[in-house]
């Protein structure tokens, strides 16, 4: 029988929508999803579609980001950030990715 879960749910560690009132782009924010993750911040990969929360926000604090994004990158987006255009992308990407 098929799991009902998505096939990416065997990435994620960490779900945090409230991080005790902080909100993203707080450092703080990103240092309650490292402690939620149990994880140092280098071994995150943070997944978001938006530029200054999901990505600037995450690699300030030490993090990897991927910015799912249906168009082109915007601009100011890293070149080293990986840009997919939906979540769907995910696993394939973490698969490859060291």
């Amino acid at each position: 029988m098929p799991s009902s879960q998505p096939r990416s749910a065997a990435y994620i560690d960490a779900e945090l929508r409230n991080a005790g009132g902080t909100v993203k782009p707080n450092p703080r924010f990103y240092a309650k999803v490292a402690e939620a993750a149990g994880s140092a911040p280098a071994k995150i990969v943070f997944v978001g579609d938006t530029l200054a929360k999901d990505v600037t926000g995450p690699r300030a604090s030490g993090m990897r980001a991927v910015l799912v994004n249906a168009g082109p990158p915007p601009q100011g987006c890293p070149e080293d950030v990986p840009v997919i255009t939906h979540v769907a992308g995910l696993p394939p990407l973490l698969e490859r990715w060291p």
